[in-house]
């Protein structure tokens, strides 16, 4: 179902406003209202809305925490970071989060005039000195004044956090919404269309299978609607995968996958003003080239990454499992699947074979199964005999009807090979591989160890929380502040919707 406008929106913060190219970008999100969406879409686009970065994470609580690197070739300029999920956009119109950036890359090309956006501070922050005492580089920090409740707290070199540029909400138009938009309820989605190479014309009440490689393998069915469209759903599929993609019922002519864009184009008026390059603001820029390249080559990343939500693996509970290293090696894949693997046989028909089952329940041949090789699914059955039994660690069978929502599958064979990489074998022909974004790793912020000589803690960001609770004593903190020296803000944001710097304070440490 599509809206013409949206009441959702997302609040987004960012650990500061300035960075080097290559460093690492800390952002926290808060949504409005409940949503169905299950993904947070994140992109960094400059003034032309030409597209840079992008990344996925998952949303939980109506919040979302995220980490993205800046590529270190990114030329020096102004960029926008801006969060939005697929609810948004199946609207036409919509409310759009995004924090307005400054990179410096001064290998790419010296300063040159910048734009700036025109927004306005509904309030003026005065800063605050803190009660703080560094001890043998410990910060001890204390805040009193803040009621009991969640907020984000950010330190940072002086004048790298701007308040104004944080969480700016600008009305976009999204036309495309009725191709576009859908709803994320579970995961991440791929939607794409099935195709007739020959003539072009979409192939419309087929099955799809869509499977991913790797730690986590993922397999999921659809089928294409009256226009060739179709939607797979994937449950935990990280960064930098690749999905392939099958229609097993069509053998006689080519099919062709396309793929919708994931990121839309987004066109956002971001009409400013010029940048004044004043001394203070060369100044700012210098301390944060250098600072990030001292980090590169004597700091410790700051932070860790969590351990990712288990999917159990594709069809956890097979009729018969055999690990063939348990028996007497046989000569060739059709004796393995003859003589050890049950329910099995080995079939002919024009010169080409086939593997078959049989249900084991009420012993009938179930005739064409799914044929798995590492999760790839295979219609040539030709190449899988053709390999070596050395090569496979173990043979899964399914020998029974097994159901996927509405789909039916005859059975199911899951061949598992030695190096996890289809036993040296080429990708088939009839499949097809899909670049595909699926979610960033689960990262946290941590506090640095200084554990080493010549390690130390040279971040541009000195802290970052985006979750930090503080009771009705305020907030007492502590935190390294290894080799950093001189003046730094201390900025805590209400966490909430609206995403309210509510108090700044000024931190200085001395050599």
């Amino acid at each position: 179902m599509q809206f013409a406008s949206s009441a959702q929106s997302v609040s987004l913060v960012t650990d500061r406003n300035i960075y080097a190219a290559g460093e690492k970008i800390w952002f926290s999100t808060q949504l409005s209202i409940e949503t169905e969406s299950a993904v947070l879409y994140a992109d960094l686009t400059n003034e032309q809305g030409e597209r840079f970065i992008n990344g996925k994470f998952a949303i939980a609580d109506l919040a979302c925490n995220g980490v993205l690197q800046l590529p270190s070739d990114l030329r020096t300029g102004t960029y926008y970071l801006r969060t939005y999920t697929k609810e948004q956009l199946s609207s036409t119109h919509f409310q759009l989060s995004q924090v307005e950036l400054i990179v410096v890359n001064y290998q790419s090309a010296p300063l040159t005039k910048m734009k700036t956006s025109a927004a306005k501070s509904s309030t003026k922050l005065e800063p605050i000195e803190l009660d703080t005492r560094i001890e043998r580089g410990i910060v001890n920090l204390n805040i009193d004044g803040l009621e009991a409740g969640e907020y984000c707290l950010t330190v940072v070199p002086r004048n790298t956090f701007n308040p104004v540029k944080q969480n700016i909400s600008v009305d976009c138009s999204f036309p495309e919404a009725r191709t576009f938009g859908f709803t994320e309820k579970r995961s991440t989605t791929l939607k794409g269309s099935l195709l007739d190479p020959s003539n072009k014309t979409p192939i419309a009440n087929t099955l799809i299978v869509g499977s991913t490689m790797g730690s986590s393998p993922e397999l999921h069915l659809g089928r294409t609607d009256e226009n060739g469209r179709f939607i797979l759903v994937f449950r935990a599929i990280m960064p930098a995968e690749v999905v392939y993609l099958l229609a097993p019922e069509i053998i006689e002519s080519e099919t062709k996958f396309l793929v919708d864009q994931e990121f839309p184009s987004l066109n956002i008026d971001h009409a400013g003003k010029d940048i004044v390059m004043t001394d203070s603001l060369v100044s700012i820029l210098n301390r944060v080239s250098f600072n990030a390249k001292m980090n590169s080559v004597y700091g410790e990343e700051a932070y860790s990454t969590l351990s990712q939500k288990g999917v159990p693996p594709p069809f956890t509970n097979p009729t018969e499992e055999i690990v063939l290293a348990d028996f007497i090696a046989l000569g060739s894949m059709k004796e393995v699947f003859t003589e050890l693997i049950p329910y099995s046989a080995v079939r002919e028909k024009d010169g080409e074979q086939f593997i078959s089952i049989y249900d084991h329940q009420f012993h009938k041949p179930l005739e064409n199964p799914l044929v798995l090789l590492d999760n790839v699914p295979f219609i040539n059955h030709n190449e899988i005999l053709r390999l070596a039994p050395s090569k496979i660690k173990a043979i899964r069978v399914i020998a029974n009807p097994y159901y996927y929502g509405d789909e039916k599958i005859n059975g199911v064979v899951s061949i598992h090979s030695k190096n996890g990489r289809l036993g040296g074998l080429d990708l088939p022909k009839s499949v097809e591989l899909i670049d595909f974004s699926g979610y960033e790793e689960v990262v946290e912020w941590k506090a640095l160890e200084n554990e080493l000589p010549g390690k130390a803690a040279l971040s541009n960001t000195l802290y970052w929380n985006p979750r930090i609770t503080v009771g009705n004593n305020g907030l007492h903190l502590n935190f390294e502040s290894g080799q950093q020296q001189g003046d730094f803000d201390v900025f805590v944001i209400e966490h909430s919707a609206e995403s309210q710097t509510i108090m700044q304070a000024r931190l200085r440490i001395n050599p």
